[in-house]
């Protein structure tokens, strides 16, 4: 019995141990692909947008919308590309957090900037609805404008037009909880888990081809992980999605005076 026991505890830590270094040679290798890609890529980024405003000369309405798709679907590639670079990097432990005292409507504001110059041709409302008064968030600006902004772009990717997306910021039970609602397609219990997972894609029929490459969400936790945050979903098919971010106590600061915002926490 003794000897079966530790035969299949062998045999586990050997399977653990592969799968281990399967991974970690699966994100090597797309951590140097993304980065070899990224030069030749901004290359086309820029000259297409050139083109695209006519710095190039004049183009004809057809050719101009050839050129405004290719910088559009290049611009994605890049987001793509930076994400599996920031995947990347916390898997193997080199992300670091640098924490600045940050108002988070100011972060939410230019998240949703962002996203709307991205998403230009949708007719989707974007409203938001900050409590008054609130303290500033203990956080990596640069990492939570990323969360944020990958939340939104999910909401406007899964969204018709015509529709509303709203974000709310409150101190709940001396927490601060950030809520991104959406009207879109929303997703089932078993459509969550995949979203979650890493490269998980879901199809989502006409939806599908706005450029969800299903990174948005693990890097979404995993950076919320590292801020002691949490991250909760709710969703029903047809009627919507609603995700919670839920911030800690000790994250919080009243009354900080203005030359606080720009100081860096330990």
């Amino acid at each position: 019995m003794l000897k079966a026991r530790t035969f299949l505890r062998t045999k586990a830590e050997k399977a653990t141990l592969e799968a281990e270094t399967a991974t970690k040679a699966k994100t090597n290798f797309l951590a140097f692909t993304a980065h070899e890609i990224r030069s030749p890529l901004g290359f086309i980024i820029t000259g297409s947008e050139m083109m695209a405003k006519g710095f190039t000369g004049k183009l004809s309405k057809q050719h101009q919308e050839y050129a405004e798709g290719i910088h559009e679907n290049a611009q994605q590639i890049l987001e793509f590309l930076s994400d599996i670079l920031d995947e990347s990097q916390i898997i193997e432990g080199k992300f670091k957090i640098r924490n600045t005292q940050t108002q988070l409507e100011d972060v939410i504001n230019e998240a949703i900037k962002v996203n709307l110059a991205r998403y230009h041709k949708k007719k989707i409302n974007v409203v938001s609805k900050m409590e008054e008064n609130l303290p500033l968030l203990i956080c990596d600006r640069r990492r939570i404008l990323q969360v944020l902004s990958n939340l939104i772009s999910n909401s406007l990717k899964y969204s018709d037009d015509h529709t509303t997306i709203t974000l709310t910021g409150k101190v709940v039970n001396n927490k601060m909880e950030v809520q991104i609602i959406d009207e879109g397609i929303g997703m089932d219990e078993k459509g969550i888990n995949i979203a979650l997972s890493s490269y998980g894609t879901l199809e989502h029929g006409r939806h599908y081809s706005d450029g969800s490459y299903g990174l948005g969400l693990p890097i979404v936790k995993m950076l919320l992980n590292a801020h002691d945050a949490t991250l909760s979903i709710k969703s029903e098919k047809s009627k919507g999605t609603v995700v919670k971010i839920v911030f800690p106590k000790y994250k919080l600061v009243y009354n900080a005076p203005n030359l606080d915002k720009t100081k860096g926490q330990s």
